[in-house]
């Protein structure tokens, strides 16, 4: 390593070569997209946004140890850097999630997040099931499974309800949860919620005629059952 005449090192500088500097651009843009709120490396965003600066580091390393002090990062240094810098995020997930909430609380409370976010953007407190499956971050909140598990969490938690209205599967959102969400309204009744909720927690599904196209045969105020002459 070169010592100017204070005694002092002065380390060359190593730009990167053309397509090693692609490279790294691509890598640098994948993992910003996923530093969102709702995106895969949110929740170790701090260390994720250090990765593609550290993979430059570590291809600078790679290229003088191969080559001597000299020239431009090649494309080998930078590709054996990137998956070198992209197994320690992984091993940083890993372990931070293990410190942090069981899988299935995680993905209720990342749920929860993107549901909020969805209810201020659109000024509802209603998710229809399918912009869920089509659009939910992160993308394996989409599959059946990790969806069914997270909204059971966020059920038991009285933050969302289940409505089968028709053929439409609906997510409702506990309105105080989107209280003082903006100066907008937001469409919502608090009291109905209430006694929506209030209802399925005492539901009696006794005769309850099959079809009933709201769902609402939880409800003693059923209007189905009431007509089957199930209610008195």
């Amino acid at each position: 390593m070169p010592i100017d005449e204070d005694g002092a090192l002065t380390p060359p500088v190593l730009p990167l070569a053309t397509d090693t500097k692609a490279a790294w651009i691509m890598f640098h843009d994948a993992i910003e997209s996923e530093l969102r709120s709702g995106g895969e490396l949110y929740d170790v965003r701090d260390v994720a946004s250090k990765t593609a600066d550290n993979a430059a580091r570590i291809a600078a390393l790679f290229q003088i140890f191969e080559h001597g002090a000299g020239g431009a990062i090649g494309s080998e240094a930078f590709e054996g850097a990137s998956r070198t810098a992209a197994w320690h995020l992984h091993e940083a997930r890993r372990f931070y999630g293990e410190l942090a909430l069981p899988e299935e609380q995680a993905n209720a409370a990342r749920l929860d997040s993107w549901l909020l976010d969805y209810c201020r953007r659109e000024k509802t407190n209603i998710v229809p099931r399918r912009e869920v499956q089509r659009n939910a971050t992160p993308g394996h909140l989409r599959r059946k499974a990790a969806l069914d598990n997270a909204l059971a969490e966020l059920v038991e938690a009285g933050k969302v309800q289940l409505i089968q209205n028709g053929r439409r599967k609906e997510i409702h959102i506990n309105p105080a949860l989107l209280k003082g969400a903006g100066n907008d309204p937001i469409r919502t009744d608090q009291r109905r919620w209430a006694r929506r909720h209030d209802d399925s927690d005492t539901r009696d599904t006794r005769d309850t005629p099959t079809g009933c196209p709201g769902n609402c045969h939880a409800s003693r105020n059923c209007r189905c059952r009431r007509a089957a002459g199930t209610i008195s």
